[in-house]
């Protein structure tokens, strides 16, 4: 698995704030395991690890085409192991798929994403766990596509395989995220047929109940029912799990489309949204850290740029983005710290073909890609989330 730690501290609840320290990686020290363990022809499963290891440790630092490189060549070189392996060949290709998408490589990023599930198909056949598990990652490649419609029927799909697998469990997670996806695209009636749907079949369940919870209180915010978000949050809670789970998040600057993707950023990067138009600058690309507490009353606190790339201006706005966030607070002492997070967001353009030219290169329109680095890895086969 992707070492998270060499990025920055964990999602876990600390007891001081993280400082930039935490997160600055300098050196490549996962690169140079990874060229050790090549020179030395080292087993295809301790590679894949190290090579995961040496793109995390190129991504955390702002090195999105060295990534991609790194990833790229072990998908290449491990591939022909997917039978043997295909746990590890999975984690690859959906780590492979992360770096693309922020690197602006659509094509790579939907092919890479289909194979980190088919190669788990083929081992295990359409009814595993594992595969259903990992069934979520295309629908959630086409929210962060903007193709809502296809992400439905993916995750009705995977849905529908898990039912009949027998697997009701899972096929509820598939159904919640139907349902959030539903809310996101403001179709408040089928967001609230599929919650229904739910509590009837795990409506007394712990594991989901909560989560439930937190669904319907969307739902009453979307449709102008809840008149304070913050009371809502105080009689939500009992609603948290072991993380606290986003309630409420208002648009990025100008982003007004489910799953951050496909809208340009106005506003507070003005300059930047000049400069793509300028053909010499298409290769732009933006990145910021960004860290904040979530508080144990659901608040967001202390947030702020660790580490941004270039220049800082453009990711100002996002501060107060993330402030006005709410999240159902976990459960966890009320006294406690909270829990700290570190956010990942890119600007850029994707790749495609300017006028009167056969290379592909980063141009068009500006868009905002952002991923928990907290997150990033963890692959490890847990329930689907929203």
């Amino acid at each position: 698995m992707f070492l998270i730690a060499l990025m920055l501290a964990g999602q876990q609840a600390v007891q001081a704030p993280v400082s930039q320290a935490d997160v600055v990686i300098t050196g490549n020290r996962m690169r140079d395991a990874l060229d050790k363990c090549l020179a030395r022809n080292c087993p295809p499963e301790e590679e894949v690890d190290a090579a995961m290891n040496a793109g995390a440790e190129s991504f955390a630092a702002g090195r999105y085409e060295e990534a991609k490189a790194i990833l790229r060549r072990a998908v290449s070189r491990n591939k022909r192991y997917g039978a043997r392996m295909p746990g590890p060949m999975s984690d690859l290709y959906a780590t492979y798929a992360d770096v693309t998408e922020h690197e602006g490589d659509k094509e790579v990023f939907k092919h890479a994403t289909r194979e980190s599930v088919d190669v788990l198909r083929r081992a295990y056949g359409p009814g595993h766990s594992a595969v259903l598990r990992a069934s979520a990652r295309v629908g959630d490649m086409w929210v962060k596509l903007g193709d809502l419609t296809s992400a439905d029927g993916e995750y009705k799909d995977a849905a529908g395989d898990a039912q009949r697998a027998g697997k009701g469990d899972l096929a509820a997670a598939l159904i919640f995220r139907r349902a959030w996806l539903a809310l996101s695209a403001r179709d408040l009636a089928r967001s609230r047929r599929l919650l229904e749907q739910l509590e009837g079949s795990h409506g007394q369940d712990a594991r989901f109940a909560g989560l439930l919870r937190v669904l319907r209180a969307r739902i009453s915010i979307a449709k102008g029912d809840a008149n304070n978000t913050d009371e809502l949050v105080a009689a939500l809670r009992g609603a948290g799990g072991a993380e606290p789970v986003l309630l409420y998040a208002p648009p990025y600057p100008e982003l007004g489309r489910a799953g951050g993707s496909g809208v340009a950023v106005t506003g507070g990067v003005d300059v930047m949204a000049a400069r793509a138009a300028t053909a010499a600058d298409h290769g732009d690309l933006f990145w910021a850290d960004i860290g904040y507490w979530v508080r144990p009353d659901g608040k967001p606190a202390e947030v702020e740029i660790l580490r941004p790339s270039k220049e800082v201006q453009w990711a100002k706005p996002l501060i107060r983005n993330i402030e006005a966030r709410r999240y159902a607070p976990a459960r966890q002492d009320p006294g406690g710290v909270g829990t700290y997070r570190v956010e990942r967001f890119t600007l850029r353009p994707s790749y495609g073909l300017p006028p009167g030219s056969r290379i592909e290169r980063r141009t068009g329109k500006l868009t905002l890609h952002v991923i928990d680095l907290t997150k990033l890895a963890q692959r490890d086969g847990a329930a689907p989330q929203p």
